[in-house]
């Protein structure tokens, strides 16, 4: 037994030895302190580390080699010498340091402190560089700043010399770092949530405080950067931080999420339905039971406010006349109105969700399957807006979407289209550049291929394969589909990849097509669904269609109907204007390619 614990410790000496020799003989040859096994020059350094490193200069000169722990570190000194490292030779030195640390932020994928350098940290720098930019070039709201970056650092340090005053006045001292965080924190807010923090709001003093922990226990983890084993033992230190991090994602993610639920799209038409001025629910709920019950109908009325409202506002609304009367507001205005306009108020009194709820269950109901319906929504919808469609409609119809798609369609066609109802694809905003070169190098013709890739992949990553596709074999993606899809693709799947190629550029333009290839009438029958929807004209500006139409179709006032008044895209509800061109000279939209 002993003879065997003398053998496995000389084996263990050995290897360690082995180890040892083998890295001092692959390290770079620099001066510098020696220090101990496992911990390196970390206990040389002290308190002051600063301090140290300009002392260990004076020996070792401007450039020397320490080892903290497993990872050598190279100290440079001089203005001469770190202008060499920093900007003449830049980029050798560009990279940032594989530490664990730094891999909890952002999970990883952070531009500051995580991405390596490359073509991915070249574009997003651009990228940054580009914004920061137009911050400085971007006109100030107040005109007495120059730009708008400006009026976010002035204002900010305006209310930090209101807040050094009022503390000064209660004592002689004050610890200004806390009102000094607030005010960095908040043009940093500013500039990349577009809003600033009043100082006593409590999510902005949870941000301040979470960021403030997370750098008092980055300190006792950053020895977890120089010994990586030890990050594989309970820490409680290690927990928190980990804690500190999800929560700083969390609000971050809540942010972003915020900022697409009320951005409103900037149009070159201007904008579209917004939020009506002084609205108040309970006059339009009466002015409205008036116009129903006045003698002949007052239309005009009607359309005044239907069409002057957000939807928000006229679900508001809608709730506010079944209080008042006890009856629900769109059963008064079916009994009352009649045609297209009766098709239009009624479909602008549902919500987004209803509304495509009542899309797809039309386009599968009686003889025959409207596909183009089916693809239109499940292939431009977000996942959010994907899920909950599909509530409303188990609430609406007493059944599920993906039971009414499985027994309405079929083959490769009916799975693709059950994996979108699913509301599961992807949704990064950055580009994955090997899986798309992956993806392009395997689209070829293939459905199951090909439809695999467009169900999964997000738009940005659509966009990139394409790209890719093109460098590749000479031609688009789009081409290739629509050339070999006959024996080998359904007419349902090269549609099917024709709007997920669409979606990847934009969403509109999918509506666009949609509404000039099927009809040229605003309005359609009562039993076939509306290509544009009325529900969705804050979301998704009806002038964004409207422009791709008019890149297919010429001005948007042949958008028209037979009816006495008629809702022109973009803008208030006009009298018809003429009538529309011929459907088929409408050129094909090249920008799908």
């Amino acid at each position: 037994m002993f003879y065997i614990s003398e053998v496995t410790v000389a084996f263990i000496t050995f290897l360690l030895l082995f180890l040892f020799v083998k890295r001092q003989r692959n390290r770079i040859k620099l001066p510098g302190p020696w220090g101990l096994p496992v911990i390196g020059n970390i206990l040389q350094l002290g308190t002051l580390p600063h301090l140290t490193l300009a002392k260990m200069r004076k020996s070792y000169g401007n450039v020397f080699q320490i080892h903290l722990g497993t990872k050598s570190v190279v100290v440079v000194s001089g203005y001469e010498m770190i202008k060499t490292v920093l900007v003449t030779q830049g980029k050798c030195f560009a990279n940032r340091p594989d530490f664990y640390f730094l891999s909890l932020i952002g999970n990883g994928e952070s531009f500051t402190f995580s991405l390596k350098y490359g073509e991915s940290w070249k574009l997003l720098r651009k990228i940054l560089g580009n914004a920061l930019r137009s911050f400085s070039q971007e006109k100030a709201k107040n005109s007495t700043f120059s730009c708008l970056l400006e009026e976010h650092v002035s204002t900010e340090a305006v209310e930090l010399a209101k807040d050094f005053e009022n503390c000064s006045k209660d004592n002689n001292y004050f610890n200004g770092r806390g009102l000094i965080s607030c005010a960095v924190a908040n043009v940093v807010c500013a500039l990349c949530f577009g809003k600033r923090y009043e100082h006593d709001d409590k999510d902005f003093h949870s941000l301040i405080e979470i960021n403030s922990e997370l750098q008092t226990a980055s300190g006792s983890v950053s020895l977890l950067d120089f010994i990586p084993i030890l990050h594989y033992f309970p820490s409680a230190t290690l927990k928190a931080v980990h804690k500190f991090i999800s929560n700083l994602n969390n609000y971050f993610e809540r942010s972003i999420q915020e900022h697409y639920d009320t951005y409103d799209v900037p149009s070159a038409h201007g904008p579209t339905v917004k939020p009506y001025p002084n609205f108040n629910a309970n006059t339009d709920a009466a002015l409205l039971d008036k116009a129903i019950k006045v003698k002949g109908v007052d239309e005009n009325t009607i359309i005044e406010i239907m069409a002057k409202r957000s939807n928000t506002q006229r679900q508001q609304t809608k709730a506010a006349y079944q209080q008042a009367t006890g009856k629900p507001l769109d059963a008064a205005l079916k009994s009352a109105l009649s045609g297209h306009l009766e098709d239009v108020v009624l479909g602008l009194l549902k919500t987004p969700a209803q509304y495509d709820a009542y899309l797809l269950k039309h386009s599968m109901k009686g003889l025959g399957t409207d596909e183009d319906t089916l693809i239109e929504i499940l292939a431009s919808r977000t996942n959010r807006e994907i899920q909950e469609i599909c509530s409303v409609y188990k609430e609406e119809y007493k059944t599920d979407l993906d039971k009414d798609i499985t027994s309405d369609t079929s083959g490769d066609f009916r799975t693709a289209l059950l994996s979108l109802s699913k509301g599961s694809r992807t949704e990064t905003l950055s580009v994955d550049e090997d899986l798309a070169d992956k993806d392009a190098r395997g689209s070829g013709t293939r459905d199951k291929i090909l439809i695999r890739i467009m169900i999964s992949r997000s738009e940005v990553d659509l966009e990139d394969i394409k790209v890719e596709y093109r460098k590749k074999y000479g031609k688009t993606l789009y081409q290739d589909i629509a050339d070999s899809h006959k024996p080998r693709h359904s007419d349902s799947s090269l549609s099917l990849s024709n709007a997920m190629i669409r979606a990847s550029i934009n969403s509109t333009k999918i509506t666009a097509s949609s509404a000039k290839s099927r009809s040229v009438n605003l309005f359609s029958p009562a039993d076939v669904p509306q290509p544009l929807d009325p529900t969705r004209s804050k979301k998704l500006p009806l002038t964004n269609p409207r422009i791709n139409w008019e890149k297919h179709r010429g001005p948007a006032s042949t958008l028209h109907s037979t009816h006495s008044t008629s809702i022109q895209a973009g803008h208030d509800i006009q009298q018809p204007r003429g009538d529309p061109a011929n459907p088929q000279d409408v050129p094909q939209d090249s920008s799908i390619n």
